[in-house]
């Protein structure tokens, strides 16, 4: 029951309660930072084919045109170094945090009782939680790392919608809905991997015991005195195998399911085209507001999908978290 009650949001809002409770209040700072310059950095992108092109066709002075590209580039490389630092200040700072909280994990598993470690249940969701320490792309310290990845993708899309909203509403409209959407498979593809993290934890450990019984010199006498090579290498394929079945079985509704996001992708996209070529044809947009309006549709569209594929695995994060 406790399980069902820690939800994602709980568990991201628990592990930043942890930097508040270390004192760490200046990685708040380059969050807040690294949203502002890396989210703006590709919306600026969608800009400069319309200055160039607006500049063209009204045949403004050269150097106008040459100032214009010089300022949006100036401004563009600030954003970008300013997210180059906040990358690699993410990509190092969370690690020191994960190295604690795995010594505090492991110091509270060697005071658990004898009792439960005889429990095969009790040792596939110790498992578990030890894999969501093991590493900088899995589990506790991912979190953060969605959490921060997530921010300047939330600002894009922020930034994105206010320009296609003075244009289109309707292509707001259809681009959430597709967004909507989206996120609906992405979290049914979570709850899929979830329902199954004790199957491949489990077809593991099983796995992994025959490998180990298979390859220690220990048991090399057992094993030859009483003739079980055969025996031990057939129960290890089939273990081996159990656990490739569950791997295979997720591989494969994540691409049944994803099927559908792609049909959403497809129609949000024709439908914001069609709206902005109908609105150049009406004499409503110029040629260069088709440049920047095309360019944000399409960086509207990837940004989405970037931050539904970074919620995704932050849920998926979580999970293992709740362990």
């Amino acid at each position: 029951m406790e399980e069902k009650k820690m939800t994602t949001w709980y568990i991201a809002k628990r592990q930043l309660k942890m930097l508040i409770t270390e004192r760490q209040y200046f990685v708040f700072f380059m969050m807040f930072i690294n949203m502002v310059f890396a989210g703006t950095l590709p919306v600026i992108a969608a800009f400069i084919p319309r200055f160039i092109i607006d500049h063209l066709v009204s045949k403004t002075i050269e150097s106008d045109i040459i100032m214009t590209i010089i300022f949006l580039t100036v401004f563009s490389l600030i954003c970008a170094i300013v997210a180059v630092i906040g990358e690699y200040y993410d990509l190092g700072y969370f690690l020191g945090m994960r190295m604690k909280e795995f010594a505090r994990i492991n110091k509270k598993y060697h005071e658990i009782a004898y009792a439960h470690l005889e429990d095969l249940k009790f040792v596939d969701k110790a498992k578990i939680a030890f894999s969501a320490m093991n590493g900088n792309n899995m589990g506790f310290e991912n979190v953060y790392h969605s959490i921060f990845k997530s921010l300047p993708l939330f600002f894009s899309v922020i930034l994105y919608c206010i320009i296609i909203g003075i244009f289109q509403p309707l292509i707001f409209i259809a681009c959430i809905f597709g967004t909507i959407i989206t996120v609906i498979v992405k979290k049914q593809i979570s709850k899929y991997v979830d329902k199954r993290k004790d199957d491949r934890s489990r077809t593991l450990r099983q796995k992994q015991y025959f490998y180990n019984v298979c390859y220690d010199f220990s048991y090399g006498k057992d094993i030859r005195i009483f003739n079980l090579k055969d025996k031990l290498i057939g129960d290890y394929r089939r273990k081996a195998y159990n656990y490739l079945t569950v791997i295979k079985d997720i591989a494969n509704k994540k691409f049944s399911i994803g099927l559908l996001e792609l049909l959403m992708m497809l129609l949000q996209d024709g439908v914001a085209y069609f709206f902005i070529i109908q609105g150049y044809f009406s004499d409503k947009i110029s040629l260069g507001e088709v440049a920047l309006y095309v360019g944000t549709v399409i960086g509207l569209s990837t940004t989405l999908r970037r931050l539904t594929e970074v919620l995704n695995t932050l849920q998926i994060d979580a999970n293992y978290c709740k362990s």
